[in-house]
């Protein structure tokens, strides 16, 4: 099983659910704590899937490349924040800076009208 830790960017095989969700093996951003992620009996990590297109909502953050080792200009698509099965988490490519991370971190709490 791949290592990885909060705001790393990994390649993972998202399911094909059969609806809008995304889907496929593309970016994620893990923005499950470090415990979780390090804990071998938690099968399970927390991801913001990463897109090409460009930011269109409000819970949409960006990514420059070459930020996180993306080969294009991208988008975390924070309103499709994903629970994924570890196995599933191919490599690490990379890592978002602290100001993106914070960025997702506030659209996530936007996303679920966090306070």
């Amino acid at each position: 099983m791949v290592a990885f830790k909060r705001g790393d960017v990994v390649i993972a095989r998202l399911p094909d659910l059969g609806g809008a969700e995304k889907f496929g093996t593309r970016p994620c951003v893990v923005v499950q704590n470090d415990d979780g992620n390090s804990e071998p009996g938690w099968y399970l990590t927390i991801v913001v899937p990463v897109t090409g297109r460009s930011v269109r909502y409000p819970f949409d953050v960006e990514i420059r490349s070459p930020e996180g080792n993306l080969d294009r200009d991208s988008v975390a698509d924070c309103s499709q924040i994903m629970v994924v099965d570890k196995v599933k988490v191919i490599k690490v490519i990379g890592q978002v800076s602290p100001v993106t991370m914070v960025a997702i971190e506030k659209a996530i709490k936007g996303t679920l009208d966090l306070s």
